[in-house]
């Protein structure tokens, strides 16, 4: 009885996962690309932060500390990257890389179709339903 629920939950992650890729295309269409410039390493434990100074064409400077520690540092400073940079909302900055730009949508999409395949593999084999149909 618990496969419909499954079904149902795999089938909510699917729409927000679709919600979350169409927010993402439509923030790459509408977003700047600004190139950063690895000005510190922050230590954190024994791993390295890179921390970004990114100017925007209209001369506002965004402090960008990346989310992704390494060991040995994999920046080195003075190193560039490319960042894309929606200037209609405020300092949103995101490292030009396919996962930073769809993480959260494959995340979902991931967790939600297996859900969905085997939930409905379940329900529609279910030998119960297959004695009710005689």
């Amino acid at each position: 009885m618990r496969y419909p629920i499954f079904l149902v939950v795999g089938l909510l992650l699917l729409v927000a996962s679709l919600v979350r890729l169409k927010a993402a295309i439509e923030f790459a269409k509408g977003a700047e690309r600004v190139t950063g410039v690895v000005t510190s390493l922050v230590p954190f434990e024994e791993a390295y932060y890179p921390v970004f100074a990114i100017s925007t064409k209209d001369g506002t400077d965004i402090t960008y500390q990346h989310n992704e520690a390494s060991y040995p540092a994999a920046w080195y400073i003075g190193e560039k990257t490319t960042f894309l940079y929606h200037p209609d909302r405020g300092s949103q900055v995101v490292m030009i890389g396919y996962f930073q730009v769809f993480g959260m949508a494959i995340l979902l999409i991931v967790v939600a179709l297996p859900l969905i395949i085997i939930s409905a593999g379940y329900y529609l084999l279910n030998p119960q339903r297959q004695l009710l149909k005689q």
